[in-house]
C-alpha cells in the first residue's frame, strides 16, 4: 500500500485565520479561496469544541482532545490550585500534549507563530521556533516569517509550520458577520493567501509542501446582551464570573450559595445553567478544578456581559457556543501532494486536526488524542 506523503519528507504548513466562518470564502472568488477549492480538498464545514472561542479551539487544534482533557476552557478561568488564567503564555496550563512536541520528540524540527501553548517548553520540550509570548503581527508579516523559514537549509528548516492569523474575527466582533467591513477582510486575507500560495510554488521543492487552513470558530450576528454578574450582585452572591461570548463559568465565593445562584440566573431569558460537575456529555466540558460552580450558555446571538458601548450603533459578532451549531462553524482547507484534488466532504471536527497533521508527518500521535483522521481527505489511505 502506498504510504502516505508525510513520510517522505513533506513539509506541513498549518494556519489558522481567527473568525472565519465556513461561509465566509463563499464571498470572495477568483483568489485564494477559489485555488484551494479547485485544486485541493475542502470541508463544507469545521466543527470547534465548546465553547467555539479562540483558545480553547487553538488548543483542541494542538492537541487532538476536547478541553475537558486538554483543560484550556476560555481565555479566562480559575483554578483551584493555581488561580487565574489570564491569555497565560505559560504552556504548562495544557495538559495534553501539543503538536509541535510530539513532532519535536521524533526528530521533526517544528516552528510556531501565536499559537496557544507554544511559548515555551511543554513537558521539557519546545518548538525550535517560536516566540516566548504573543508578538503583534500583520497577517502579513506572519506569512513572510513563515516564507522565510520554508528558505532555510534542509538542516535547518522546521517540517512543521503552525501559524496563527487575525483572520476577520475583529471586524465580525465589530460590525458583524454580514457586515462590508468582514468582506473587505475576506479580500485581504485571500490576497495574503494568493501570496503565500505563489511564494510556495517557488520554493524548490514547493510540490512538497502540503497546507492546511482551518479556523477556530465561526461568528454570529449579536441580537441581544444578558449579564449574569449583575443579575447575581443584586441578589447578594458572591462570585467571580469570566463570560466569553455566548458561555461563563461562573465561581462562587461560597459554595452553598449555588443552588440560589441557579435559580436567579435561570431568570434570564433563554439562558442554560449547568452544575459544573454535571455536564451535558456534548459539551466535553468538565475538567475538574477549572470548570466552576455552574457553566452558563445563552442562546445563539446572546452575548453575555455588560451591553458593549458602540458610538456607531453596531450590533457587532459574538461566538463562544456549541461548535455544532450552523453560525459557529470554521473553515477547513488541504492543500498539496498529501490531499485529494477537488473534493469536498461534510465535515472536519477540530479535534481531528492532531491525528491528520500526524499521519502528513508519518509521525506518531500521543495516545492522549480523542480524535481521527477524518475519511475523504487524504489522496493515499
Amino acid at each position: 500500500m502506498a504510504r502516505p506523503a508525510g513520510e517522505r519528507g513533506t513539509t506541513l504548513v498549518i494556519l489558522s485565520l481567527d473568525g472565519m466562518r465556513h461561509d465566509y470564502p463563499d464571498r470572495v472568488s477568483g483568489g485564494a479561496f477559489s485555488r484551494l477549492r479547485r485544486e485541493g480538498v475542502r470541508a463544507n464545514r469545521l466543527e470547534p469544541p465548546f465553547p467555539a472561542s479562540t483558545f480553547p479551539a487553538h488548543a483542541t487544534l494542538a492537541t487532538g482532545c476536547h478541553p475537558e482533557r486538554h483543560g484550556i476552557l476560555n481565555s479566562r478561568f480559575r483554578d483551584a490550585r493555581r488561580g487565574e488564567f489570564n491569555r497565560s503564555p505559560d504552556p504548562d496550563w495544557l495538559a495534553c500534549e501539543p503538536l509541535w512536541v510530539s513532532a519535536e520528540r521524533q526528530g521533526i524540527k517544528s516552528g510556531v507563530l501565536n499559537w496557544v501553548g507554544s511559548y515555551g517548553a511543554w513537558g521539557g520540550t519546545r518548538a525550535t521556533y517560536h516566540d516566548e509570548a504573543y508578538l503583534e503581527r500583520s497577517d502579513r508579516e506572519t506569512v513572510g516569517d513563515l516564507l522565510r523559514w520554508l528558505r532555510l537549509p534542509a538542516g535547518r528548516r522546521p517540517r512543521l509550520i503552525m501559524a496563527y492569523l487575525k483572520g476577520a474575527d475583529h471586524p465580525g466582533h465589530r460590525y458583524g458577520p454580514d457586515s462590508a467591513e468582514v468582506e473587505r477582510r475576506l479580500w485581504f486575507e485571500d490576497g495574503v493567501l494568493s501570496f503565500l500560495l505563489n511564494r510556495v510554488e517557488t520554493l524548490p521543492d514547493g510540490g512538497n509542501v502540503n497546507l492546511v487552513i482551518v479556523s477556530d470558530h465561526g461568528m454570529a450576528g449579536r441580537g441581544r446582551t444578558l449579564d449574569p454578574v449583575a443579575a447575581l450582585n443584586s441578589a447578594r452572591i458572591r462570585n467571580r464570573t469570566f463570560c466569553s461570548g455566548g458561555s461563563a463559568n461562573v465561581y462562587l465565593e461560597r459554595p452553598g450559595d449555588r443552588e440560589r445562584a441557579r435559580r436567579v440566573l435561570s431568570g434570564l431569558p433563554g439562558l442554560e445553567v449547568f452544575p459544573g460537575e454535571a455536564l451535558p456529555k456534548d459539551l466535553r466540558y468538565r475538567f475538574p478544578g477549572r470548570t466552576g460552580d455552574l457553566v452558563l450558555l445563552a442562546p445563539v446571538g446572546t452575548g453575555l456581559g455588560r451591553e458593549p458601548f458602540d458610538p456607531e450603533g453596531a450590533k457587532g459578532g459574538v461566538h463562544g457556543y456549541r461548535g455544532s451549531e450552523e453560525m459557529m462553524g470554521g473553515i477547513f482547507f488541504g492543500w498539496g501532494p498529501g490531499f485529494r484534488r477537488g473534493g469536498t466532504v461534510e465535515r472536519v471536527r477540530a479535534v481531528d486536526l492532531y491525528s491528520l497533521a500526524c499521519r502528513l508527518l508519518g509521525i506518531r500521535p500521543s495516545g492522549q488524542q480523542q480524535g481521527k483522521v477524518p475519511p475523504g481527505l487524504l489522496r493515499t489511505p
